[in-house]
This record gives structure tokens, C-alpha cells and sequence, in this order.
């Protein structure tokens, strides 16, 4: 499910450059041909790991949502590009804990609230709003989203409960007790100012 990220950031990139419509054509082509996403909406991690781990949501989301942005409007796939990404940020809306954040294993009520999938799912909330791809009945769940992160980062830069680097598991035990970060952590620290930049980007 990290492809889907990987693809269309650079993708997304090559066209912006280039203007050669090869690359939308492969970037919207592996978005929507993903055989990850379940018929609830919610991304499992890989084909041999069919769990519904939060990180690999959070790149779901912002794989759609950079497709979505270097897609042009009258590309012939783009509303079905943004259809399929709503329905993933639906289904994610209704897994968002009371605290603002999403899940280690998404949609797991024992597995614990993790910063990285919470980063990434705000990051595209935000731009959805920005772009006006999704409506303002979502800037409750953004705020809240933001309010989880800045509750697990301190003023030195150490953040809290983010999930190690995690390749595919082989049990949905695994991904239950993957060890969190809890200090200096490049992946964490960087999508939680990711994330805050794009704040920045919607309130300017």
C-alpha cells in the first residue's frame, strides 16, 4: 500500500515537469487498480498481509489526494479518482477515536493511537479542503486530527506513539505490538510537520 504514495509523488511530479500524460496515465491507473482497498472502504498493508494497518491507510490517503492535486481537471479519470478516494476518507471518518486520532490497526478498538496515520490522514483532509475536493463538514475531524497530534509533541521536537518502521507482518499480533517511537523520530517528526504545514497552507 506504500506505492500508492511512492507512485504518485513522483508520478504526479514527472508531469508537472514534463507535462507527458504517460505519467498520469500510470499514476491513476495504479491508484485505481489497487486490489488492497476491502469493500468497506479500509486499505489492508499487502497482498500477504491482509491487515488494516493504520500507516498503510495514512499512504492511501496521501497517494489519492497527490494524485488527485497534479491530475488535470479534464483528465477523463480524475472523478473517478476523487470518487474512490472519498470513499476511503468516509469509511476513515468513522474509525477517528474521541481523542482525534486513527489506530495502530485502523480499526481494531484494543490496538493504541498512533501519531504517523493520524499526520497522514489530516495531511489529506487538509488538501482536500484546500483544493475543495471534500466539504466542510470535515473540518471537525481535521481539528480534532490536529489536536491528537499537538497533544504528541514536544516543544524540543520529541514525539510519542509513533509507529516503527514496519514492513509486511504476519500476524495482526505483530502489528498490535509494534513498537512505538517515543523520542527523536525523523518519520514521526517529519509527517507531523508535514501535516502542520498543511494547515498553514488552508488557514493562509
Amino acid at each position: 500500500v506504500e506505492d500508492q504514495f511512492f507512485v504518485s509523488a513522483i508520478m504526479g511530479r514527472a508531469y508537472k515537469y514534463t507535462k507527458e500524460i504517460k505519467y498520469i496515465d500510470f499514476m491513476v491507473d495504479h491508484v485505481l487498480s489497487s486490489p488492497l482497498m476491502r469493500d468497506d472502504g479500509i486499505y489492508i498493508h499487502s497482498k500477504i498481509a491482509e491487515y488494516p494497518w493504520g500507516r498503510g491507510n495514512g499512504f492511501a490517503a496521501y497517494g489519492a489526494i497527490e494524485a488527485i492535486i497534479y491530475t488535470p481537471d479534464n483528465y477523463k479519470r480524475k472523478v473517478e479518482l476523487i470518487d474512490k478516494h472519498k470513499s476511503h476518507l468516509e469509511a476513515l471518518v468513522n474509525l477517528q477515536t474521541d481523542k482525534g486520532a486513527w489506530r495502530q490497526v485502523i480499526d481494531d478498538k484494543n490496538s493504541y493511537e498512533e501519531l504517523t496515520v493520524t499526520c497522514m490522514i489530516g495531511y489529506a483532509l487538509a488538501n482536500g479542503l484546500k483544493h475543495e475536493i471534500i466539504s466542510k463538514d470535515y473540518q471537525d475531524t481535521l481539528e480534532n486530527a490536529w489536536s491528537f497530534v499537538d497533544s504528541k509533541i514536544e516543544e524540543s521536537g520529541i514525539v510519542h506513539d509513533s509507529c516503527t518502521g514496519t514492513g509486511s507482518l504476519k500476524s495482526l499480533d505483530e502489528y498490535l505490538i509494534r513498537k512505538r517511537e517515543n523520542g527523536f523520530d525523523n518519520r514521526g517528526g517529519s509527517l507531523a510537520a508535514w501535516f502542520l504545514v498543511s494547515l498553514y497552507e488552508l488557514e493562509s
